[in-house]
């Protein structure tokens, strides 16, 4: 997997309505990796991998998943607590 950035810094051009790194974007892939294309290009990486936006939306996949499931486990807890302080202390 390479990516690669490029040296010369260049400015992205004035005539056009949108930038320029949305160009050249494939119109077949889905809206995410579209996505995270844009991103990269915005970046300045100018050549990449394919398999690089494949593995970053993957990556975002299995982060999503595990930030919902913390958040789910922290409602619990919540919950506990508050059954537990209003059991045990309100006597």
């Amino acid at each position: 997997m390479t990516i690669m950035r490029s040296l010369s810094p260049e400015s992205p051009s004035t005539t056009s309505p949108h930038p320029s790194y949305m160009d050249d974007e494939p119109t077949q892939q889905p809206r995410d990796a579209k996505l995270i294309t844009a991103l990269l290009r915005g970046m300045g990486v100018e050549e990449f991998d394919p398999k690089v936006v494949h593995q970053l939306l993957e990556f975002t996949h299995r982060m999503s998943i595990l930030f919902s499931n913390i958040y789910i486990i922290n409602i619990y807890i919540c919950l506990f607590s508050c059954f537990y302080s209003v059991l045990f202390f309100s006597i």
